[in-house]
């Protein structure tokens, strides 16, 4: 076995050796105590984990099953709140349960409910008498509950008891095989319910065995508490597996262990966290407090579908990114500052930061400990680059600092060049005795290295830029990249030793650069050069006359402006590594290079990393590449996978209808389809669920979860509801859908999930019914109908009745009325002569009055302004005013001074005569504050209004019942200044312009600003400026308001609008619903390529469409104004 060891040993070694294992720390999250029980009692003790075919997992905790879904914790409790030490999953989905004198399952109850089932019932009484059930396996059609001196064998009819007097714990299934540990006796199996004993205790210097995993089909490595791990053929002695990691097992107890993937097992402890150990016996990584970790007394692991480990506590809960190919390392491992610029030298990493330089010593890369970086003696100062120089028979490691330029020689640096801020360096290509210096507005300087040391060339401090990049053309001349946005290019005369430089020559904006750092690098042996603006290339090959020009060889994104580039560095394949922005938005990728020689930008993998600058970016080899910036260096290793190609999902997980009225807890399952007469869980909904609710619980609450758990957090959700809402929801981090006063009909309820890999789920569906009320039912139609008909005929029969004794006493009297009659006739002779007098005089009243409002309307329209003056101010406006009733509540207004043309949309309280009284009052307090006291700031232009019509109608007196006041919108407009000062009383300000994301990019902050951009048109964008969420006057003995001034900067051709909300709550349209303020956006969005007066017509002419036969219900005010 020795032989055979040893040599696979030897090739795990040489495996592992080709893909370097600089691991760092991979990402952890900790799941506090605190935060698992904040909506229930639960233990900080986690003894088990296990995963269900959903995605969902269950920790066996102190209090019981928790539960969790990567959006809420749930809690399975268990009678008497046992301690849960064990749990497993059989191939059909059923979870087992070991507890402190129970055992059972978890099966989902009708209603949806994960539900505890014990299988005591199944035991005699004698067979009761136990303790904790420590481990529980599934195998086969078997379930194993593994006491401590107990086993129960479960075959889903009846138990099998083995009993053992000295102990039989811990145990595992390993290779479908079910192993145990039997105290005093060693490492057991069975054959036909007889104790088999494969290696004696005495074989591990009689040690507690707690861990047994495969090795490779036919050895296994055999974990002991104090002694370390061992292998075995199961037929020979076990021999001690010797590692770099024995000394941290010894030390820290193995405790519980499981193979991670192929290559690397994983062993938690009882002191010290975690240790990852490879087939090669090393020791790859150690989880502990210092890398994160928030307790190390650990109890169980379990790698999820994600391949992310989770890590069961004495105090919390963790999971831990172990396999991801992203790990991390930072301060916690010896690195300080952000990180400029990264270099592999003789097989050792160097990084330079802003607080030095530093490597990894190789004989520290896979020791699993924490802090591996060490500082570089002689610099403690800002670190820029790193490149290595090589020589005829020899290469060395160069560093440019804000002091100079060091040689790295023995992990120990020595100045041999002093220049201040030193930020970049280019061994030349052409003349190889050159080294290029670029500094930070120092000039350019050069050195030669000649008879094996290294000497001063010229600085040209002409070169006053801060410069970051240096390319090298095949002809010898150099390219420089600024921060302060000029390209510049050096002629290099001469060759070696005699080079001179030539012209300089600037590029800038007028060669067709953008604003800003303007970068320079290489790309298949072609100049390119990286911007605010993406990717551009030199248009003229002749360099004469040069102009810059976009370059869409990376793909369109990066040639049509929208994406600004950091950093951009080419690997040895011909991939292009970017760091790259889009407003707030940064993105790293790498654009791989295909066999047509295309790119493809791949972005997925490093969505995990969390957001920062990057500032290096080293394509190392192996397949790794290191990424540097203000939060450390992440090591991306593209041999590994990660959950980016992780098909993920999207679960319904409780269902509320009416106020409080749970009718689904988050577990599906199919009856049909139950096992062993267990419901199992399904995934989607089945039949049997689709619930059929009455009329008055028409509002469900539905909660949703993506069991996506690498930065769970950013998880998003859009959801529709198929019968009712016409689009998908925005993506929101909200796992709640809510539906009020649902009508009748049949519904399908979807939902689908997106990840930190910007992967969607499929969709979850949740099919429900909402019956017709008891009165639109068919038997309520038919039972109107039996009613209507008993009716009539009940009616006929008893008016038949009526009339016939009606007719004999009539008969009686009508020559008594006749005589009647004739004496009446005078009488209503004399009363029609009454009548139609009164008429007349309520006539001539009723004229009266509507003169009256005539003649208001008159006097409201004369006070209005002439809009053929505004229309001489603003040439290019409109005001549409369509009054509901004769006279309107809704007025506008509008002044012309030097410091500005205002203009403003008012609505009143009400409409009609009391609305119109209402804007004769505003209208005149408007003359009063503007023309007479000469105030035109917006805002005080509100509050002197404000407290004007509160002192008009007396609401400022104790026994003011008066609540009128008034909402507007009110405009300052510079148009030679190109400025706009708005304020407003609940009513908002528009805006319509092109680029206004980047226009006003400081400003937009969902709030104040809101940017709306309409699928339909991408050309123009519209910036709603939102008032202040309170009006003119309307309250009695209140504080007085102070009102908000906004002013931004406008440009000719922007659009604005002002309007009350007459425009967009008219009812109408095929189901009579508002107009609403969504379609106003894209009415106005979509009218931009008309002129100003024909906007005015075509919103005129929608409104009456979307009226058509309805009733106008208010006051329509609409102004719009194009700045010249």
């Amino acid at each position: 076995m020795t032989n055979r060891l040893t040599a696979f040993l030897f090739l795990s070694f040489i495996c592992l050796s080709s893909i370097k294992a600089q691991l760092g720390v991979p990402y952890i999250k900790n799941y506090t105590h605190k935060e698992y029980s904040k909506e229930f009692e639960a233990a900080p003790q986690n003894w088990s984990i296990v995963q269900d075919k959903r995605g969902i997992v269950y920790f066996g905790n102190g209090m019981g099953v928790l539960q969790y879904d990567g959006s809420t914790w749930r809690m399975i409790e268990i009678p008497n709140h046992p301690v849960v030490r064990s749990l497993d999953i059989d191939s059909s989905g059923v979870i087992y349960v070991g507890t402190q004198g129970d055992f059972g399952y978890l099966e989902p109850t009708k209603n949806g409910e994960l539900e505890y089932v014990s299988l005591l019932p199944h035991l005699t009484e004698e067979q009761l008498e136990f303790g904790d059930v420590w481990r529980t396996h599934t195998l086969g059609n078997k379930v194993y509950f593994n006491a401590y001196n107990t086993l129960y064998i479960w075959d889903h009819e009846k138990f099998e008891v083995l009993e053992f007097e000295n102990g039989l714990y811990p145990s595992w299934v390993v290779n479908n095989t079910f192993f145990a540990r039997q105290k005093n006796v060693g490492l057991v199996t069975f054959e036909n319910s007889s104790v088999k004993v494969i290696h004696e205790e005495k074989e591990f210097n009689n040690d507690v065995i707690y861990s047994i995993n495969n090795f490779d089909g036919l050895n296994y490595l055999i974990g002991t508490k104090s002694n370390g791990i061992y292998i075995s053929n199961l037929q020979d002695p076990p021999e001690p597996f010797t590692s770099s990691a024995d000394g941290f097992l010894k030390e820290n107890q193995i405790y519980y262990s499981i193979q991670l993937n192929e290559l690397n097992y994983t062993y938690a402890t009882a002191f010290g966290g975690v240790a990852i150990v490879s087939k090669g016996a090393r020791l790859t990584q150690i989880l502990n407090k210092s890398a994160g970790l928030q307790d190390e007394a650990v109890k169980c692991l379990y790698q999820d579908n994600q391949k992310g480990l989770w890590i069961a506590l004495n105090n919390g809960i963790t999971r831990a990114e172990s396999s991801s190919p992203l790990t991390v390392f930072n301060d916690k491992n010896g690195l300080e500052g952000t990180v400029e610029s990264i270099i592999r030298h003789q097989n050792i990493l160097y990084v330079a930061t802003d607080h030095g330089v530093f490597y990894i010593d190789r004989n520290t890369e896979l020791n699993g400990l924490v802090n591996i970086f060490k500082p570089i003696e002689g610099i403690g100062i800002q670190g820029w680059d790193l490149v290595t120089i090589e020589h005829d028979n020899s290469e060395e490691l160069l560093a440019s600092t804000d002091n100079g330029i060091y040689r790295i020689e023995n992990f120990k640096a020595k100045l041999i060049y002093k220049i201040p801020n030193a930020t970049v360096m280019h061994p030349s290509i052409n003349s190889p005795n050159i080294l290029y210096i670029g500094t930070s507005e120092n000039g350019l300087a050069y050195l030669k290295y000649t008879n094996d040391t290294w000497v001063e060339g010229n600085i040209y401090k002409e070169i006053k830029e801060d410069v970051r990049f240096i390319e090298e053309e095949a002809n010898g001349n150099i390219w420089l990249g600024t921060v302060q946005q000029n390209i510049i290019k050096i002629d290099i005369i001469g060759k070696d030793h005699d080079i001179q430089i030539g012209n300089i020559t600037r590029y800038n904006t007028e060669n067709g650069l953008p604003i800003g750092e303007n970068y320079v690098a290489t790309i298949n042996g072609q100049l390119k050069f990286f911007t605010p603006k993406g990717l551009f290339k030199i248009d003229d090959n002749s360099y004469k006359n040069i102009q810059f020009t976009s370059d869409t060889i990376l793909g369109k994104s990066f040639g049509d402006g929208s994406v600004g580039i950091s950093r951009l560095v080419e690997d040895i394949k011909g991939n292009v590594w970017m760091f790259t922005y889009k407003g707030n938005k940064v993105e790293i990728g790498e654009a791989l290079l295909s066999s047509k020689g295309t790119y493809i930008w791949k972005t997925n993998p490093f969505s995990r990393i969390p957001k920062q600058f990057i500032y290096a970016i080293y394509p190392d080899i192996h397949g790794v590449t290191w990424f540097g910036g203000s939060e450390g260096i992440v090591r991306y290793n593209s041999n590994l996978d990660n959950g980016a190609n992780y098909k993920i999902s999207t679960l319904i997980r409780n269902v509320t209808v009416g106020k409080d009225s749970t009718v689904f807890n988050g577990a599906f399952f199919d009856s049909a389809q139950s096992k062993n007469g267990i419901n199992t869980l399904a995934i989607n909904q089945t039949e049997q669920f689709e619930i059929k609710l009455p009329f008055s619980l028409n509002s469900l609450s539905i909660e949703f979860a993506s069991p996506s758990f690498d930065n769970e957090n950013v998880n998003k959700y859009q959801y529709k509801l198929d019968g009712f809402d016409q689009e998908w929801s925005t993506l929101s981090f909200n796992t709640n859908a809510k539906y009020t006063n649902l009508p009748e009909g049949k519904y399908d309820f979807l939902v689908r999930g997106k990840n930190i890999y910007n992967q969607f789920s499929d969709e979850a569906q949740y099919k429900f019914s909402i019956l017709s009320p008891w009165y639109r039912t068919a038997m309520a139609y038919i039972s109107y109908f039996f009613s209507l008909v008993g009716l009539i005929f009940l009616t006929v029969s008893l008016y038949t009745k009526k009339l016939k004794a009606e007719n004999l006493r009539l008969e009686n009297i009508v020559q008594e009325r006749t005589k009647e009659i004739s004496e009446q006739k005078d009488d209503i002779e004399r009363q029609k002569e009454i009548i139609e007098e009164s008429r007349d005089e309520i006539a001539a009243k009723n004229k009266d009055i509507t003169d009256s409002i005539n003649y208001a309307k008159k006097i409201q329209e004369a006070i209005l302004p002439d809009q053929r003056d505004i229309r001489t101010t603003l040439p290019n406006s409109f005001v549409l005013f369509k009054p509901k009733d004769i006279v309107s509540g809704d007025f506008y207004w509008f002044a012309d001074n030097d410091d500005g043309i205002i203009i403003a949309a008012c609505d009143c309280t009400g409409h009609g005569v009391p609305g119109a009284f209402m804007s004769m009052i505003g209208n005149d307090i408007l003359n009063q504050i503007v023309l007479e006291k000469g105030i035109t700031k917006p805002s005080e232009i509100l509050n002197n209004l404000h407290l004007g019509i509160r002192q008009a109608l007396g609401q400022e007196k104790e026994d003011s019942k008066a609540k009128d006041g008034l909402d507007l919108a009110l405009c300052n407009i510079n148009e030679k200044n190109k400025k706009v000062q708005f304020s407003g009383a609940y009513n908002s300000l528009y805006l319509i312009a092109k680029n206004i994301d980047k226009r006003f990019s400081k400003l937009i902050d969902g709030k104040k600003f809101k940017l709306y951009q309409s699928e339909n048109n991408k050309e123009f964008q519209l910036l709603e400026i939102r008032a202040d969420r309170f009006g003119i006057g309307g309250e009695s003995h209140e504080v007085s308001r102070k009102f908000t001034n906004h002013q931004i900067d406008v440009e000719e051709g922007d659009t604005l609008y002002l309007f009350s909300d007459g425009y967009q709550d008219q009812f109408g349209g095929p189901h009579n619903k508002k107009f609403s303020s969504r379609r106003v956006k894209e009415l106005i969005l979509s009218n931009q390529s008309h002129d100003m007066a024909q906007q005015g017509d075509l919103l005129l002419n929608e409104i009456e469409k979307w009226k058509a036969n309805h009733e106008q219900i208010d006051d329509i005010l609409f102004i719009g104004v194009k700045i010249g």
